[in-house]
């Protein structure tokens, strides 16, 4: 809060910056810049910021709750609007079964903070949030901010809505093969730490389940999606929210496309293949110009990784089945060279 007043003219504090040589946060000026700006169409023009883990706007703004759950800021809703300028910095969060909200206004030296155990369609703490906010300065004109909620909420289950049509349109279980239930089973390796156990289960339509990590409570049963390829997304609304996937509103994030020796992936976009293969042949360059050899084995297995994509905007992860023979330098190799070319095609197009 005290370097509120330096941080208007975005310069840091000299007394932070000598400290910051024994301060193990040595990038901690830093925070009181921005490297994020989002503008909004609002009238008002107030920027806004995000830095470091936290929000920064100036009020009145329709930025704000622009973090939160609820997904309807509308223009109308602006609190503040005859009131002077604040800077406000925040930030909210949302797990399974609550949200939360946090707004800090440095020049009265006052602080926000709601949380809710009711983690639904809408952001109850956020509208809370700003409730009290209006109440604590006296904010004007006064707006009232349930119909923006009630909004959120509609427009949240609409996004569930849409999101399980189009999991249903592309849903093709004739495509699916029983067979390759053992060639699946196994572990897969991505980010170089990161575990995914695709494990027997008798309660599941496939007989398979994935457990993320060796966390016994992250496991969800995995069901027939399409060729080579299985989903966990639960379908019902209030299902997902209890697995705690608050925020999946994406219709490919509950998939998971497995991937095969010697066959091309294809990367949804031009011109963009990887080809892996598990022969012991010498390694060969691929159409994408890198190694498409993964390693020799013994035994020849068929499934080599699998690719899980979280969001439509995102490119995505890869994780490589594990072997007996394979190493970890191996693994983050193929991961590494995969997240690469995904990276050169998306800067080409």
């Amino acid at each position: 809060m005290d370097r509120y007043d330096l941080e208007q003219e975005q310069t840091p504090s000299p007394a932070l910056v000598s400290k910051c040589q024994e301060n193990p946060l040595r990038e901690i000026s830093s925070m009181w810049n921005w490297w994020w700006g989002r503008p909004c169409d609002d009238g008002f023009d107030n920027k806004t910021a995000y830095t470091l883990g936290w929000f920064r706007t100036t009020m009145p703004t329709s930025a704000l709750g622009t973090l939160s759950y609820n997904t309807i800021q509308r223009t109308e809703d602006v609190i503040g609007k005859e009131s002077g300028p604040r800077t406000l910095y925040g930030h909210n969060g949302c797990s399974n079964g609550f949200v939360a909200t946090a707004h800090v206004i440095p020049d009265s030296h006052t602080a926000v903070v709601a949380l809710s155990n009711a983690a639904d369609a809408g952001d109850a703490s956020e509208t809370a949030s700003q409730i009290l906010l209006q109440a604590i300065f006296d904010l004007k004109l006064t707006i009232d901010l349930i119909p923006s909620l009630e909004a959120s909420i509609a427009d949240r289950l609409k996004m569930h809505e849409d999101m399980v049509k189009e999991w249903t349109k592309h849903r093709d279980v004739s495509q699916c093969d029983e067979a390759v239930s053992e060639e699946i089973l196994g572990t897969y390796v991505g980010f170089g730490a990161s575990y995914i156990h695709i494990i027997r289960s008798e309660t599941s339509v496939s007989g398979l389940a994935v457990r993320f990590a060796d966390q016994e409570a992250s496991q969800c049963e995995l069901g027939p999606y399409n060729k080579d390829a299985l989903s966990f997304l639960p379908l019902d609304h209030h299902a997902k929210l209890e697995r705690g996937m608050i925020d999946w509103d994406y219709w490919q994030t509950g998939i998971f496309t497995f991937l095969r020796e010697g066959t091309s992936f294809d990367l949804d976009l031009p011109a963009s293949r990887l080809d892996f293969s598990l022969s012991t042949e010498a390694p060969t360059e691929g159409p994408a110009g890198i190694v498409t050899q993964v390693n020799e084995l013994e035994t020849r297995k068929h499934v080599v990784g699998l690719r899980w994509k979280w969001d439509e905007f995102d490119h995505p992860g890869l994780w490589v089945k594990t072997y007996e023979n394979i190493s970890q330098s191996e693994i983050d190799n193929i991961v590494a060279k995969f997240t690469g070319v995904y990276r050169e095609k998306v800067k080409e197009t």
